[in-house]
């Protein structure tokens, strides 16, 4: 039964609905790695200050 669900998944045909999920999965990607980046700059910039405390990452 999974291998016939596995087998009708791939087989259905493409539409607007996967162009705006790979859409959405790209800008998720895309915050994620700028979010990434800017706790790398915060971490460096409090990396010079002696009493800074640390920011809980979410």
């Amino acid at each position: 039964m999974l291998l016939a669900a596995e087998s009708a998944l791939k087989e259905r045909e493409r539409d607007e609905r996967d162009d705006e999920i790979a859409r959405l999965k790209a800008k998720v990607g895309e915050i994620t790695m700028a979010n990434e980046l800017l706790y790398a700059k915060i971490d460096k910039l409090e990396a010079g200050r002696p009493m800074a405390g640390r920011r809980p990452r979410r």
